[in-house]
């Protein structure tokens, strides 16, 4: 069963948030991270989130850290739009080859002597 657990935790600056989020994401079970930084609230949400081991690690961490609800989450569910249905026009590719011809190749005899020397 998934948890929603708000905790306020005092964060400074935006250091602290980081570490804050950092934190939280290594307890077990934690899916979903919110900060709410105007509040001071982290809210989580997970499935078999201990609440009370959440709040110590972040109570260690940051000097002070206060439990402010824990209630079973509620899942929101998003209506999914009905794609439309789009005719495809189908052309085709044209593609225009140049065919170049090879330049003539002169053959000398082996018993020729080189040009260059």
């Amino acid at each position: 069963m998934k948890k929603e657990v708000v905790i306020k935790v005092s964060m400074k600056c935006q250091k602290c948030h980081s570490e804050a989020m950092v934190n939280v994401a290594k307890q077990l079970g934690v899916e979903v991270i919110k900060l709410d930084g105007d509040k001071n609230q982290l809210t989580v949400i997970g499935e078999e989130i201990d609440s009370a081991r959440l709040t110590c690690s972040l109570r260690k961490k940051f000097g002070y850290a206060q439990l402010v609800s824990v209630k079973p989450a509620t899942e929101k569910k998003k209506e999914e739009p009905v794609p439309k249905k789009m005719e495809c026009q189908w052309q085709p590719l044209l593609c225009h080859y140049h065919y170049i011809e090879p330049s003539p190749c002169q053959y000398y005899d082996e018993g020729s002597v080189c040009s260059i020397m």
